[in-house]
Formats: C-alpha cells, structure tokens, sequence
C-alpha cells in the first residue's frame, strides 16, 4: 500500500490523498467520498474498469488515460479534457460532458445515452458504435472525426453511430 494523491492541474495543489493499493482505487474512493476533484489532473492513468459513476469532475485533465470499460454514468465532466484518451465500452450515460474536449479520444462502443455533450469537441475522435441516444449535441463539433475502423472499411455498422432522439441542430 502507498500513498496516492490527486492534485490539481495547475495550482498542484492536493484535492484528496489516501494510503490505497493503486490510484485507481484511490481516485474511486474519492469519489464514494463525494470528493470535489474539479480541476483534477488525472494524465496517463490506468483506469479501466474504474467506477467514476456520479464524480464531481468538472475540468478534470484525463489526457492519454486508459479509461476503457470505465464508469462515469451521471459524472459531472463540464469541460473535462479527454485528448486521447481510451474510452472504449466506457459508459457516460446521463453524464454532464458539457464543453468537454474529446479530440483523438477513442470512444468505440462507448454508452452516450441522455449525455451532456453540448458543445463538446470531438474533433478527430474514433466513434465507431458509440451511442448517442437522447443525447444533446448542440455546437458539438465532429469534425474529422472517424465513424470507420482504422483501415477504412465498415465493420457491420460501424460507420454509423445511434442518434435517436437526439439533439443534432447546431453541432458540426
């Protein structure tokens, strides 16, 4: 066991500090807490499978993590910063992702159901089966963003995401 703190990303200063295994299981525990982490820089972590569900997040750096499989349903992640982040089979159901910065994000197969994505940039994201179902996308910008595999082909119906009951007026 060691000590792991999660700091701020530009004060440094420590918002939550723990004796735990891994930080993962810190960063988890935190949230159970109901830890306020806004601003948190969380760069170059291992956090797949983490359960986020319901963190206070707001402008937390997740830049190049592995959140894969992760939980972040009901997550408050206004202007979070995703920039290459693994977000495969992640759920994001009823988060609040407003403003929030997914360029070069890999968000295959992710759970965006009744998401907050307004204005959101998911400029050169790989989207392919990620549900946008009831999400809002107002001013979200998707461009070059991929819908395909990285070799160019369709891979039964990965070169279209789900936008049911979704809010597309205004986004890119």
């Amino acid at each position: 066991m060691a000590t792991y703190y999660i700091k701020h990303k530009q004060t440094g200063e420590i918002l939550f500090s723990d004796d735990c295994y891994s930080i993962d299981q810190c960063l988890m525990q935190a949230v159970r807490r109901g830890v306020l982490l806004n601003n948190a820089d969380l760069t170059d972590l291992e956090l797949n499978d983490a359960n986020l569900g319901g963190g206070k997040l707001e402008g937390a750096v997740f830049w190049n993590s592995n959140l894969s499989g992760a939980i972040l349903s009901g997550a408050k992640l206004k202007n979070a910063d995703f920039y290459a982040a693994d977000l495969r089979d992640a759920l994001l159901s009823n988060a609040d992702l407003s403003g929030a910065d997914f360029k070069n994000a890999i968000l295959y197969r992710a759970q965006l159901r009744n998401t907050n994505l307004s204005g959101a940039n998911f400029n050169y994201a790989k989207l392919c089966r990620a549900n946008f179902t009831g999400a809002r996308l107002e001013f979200a910008d998707f461009r070059q963003s991929d819908w395909h595999l990285s070799l160019g082909k369709s891979a039964g119906g990965c070169d279209s995401a789900f936008y049911y009951d979704s809010d597309l007026e205004d986004s890119d």
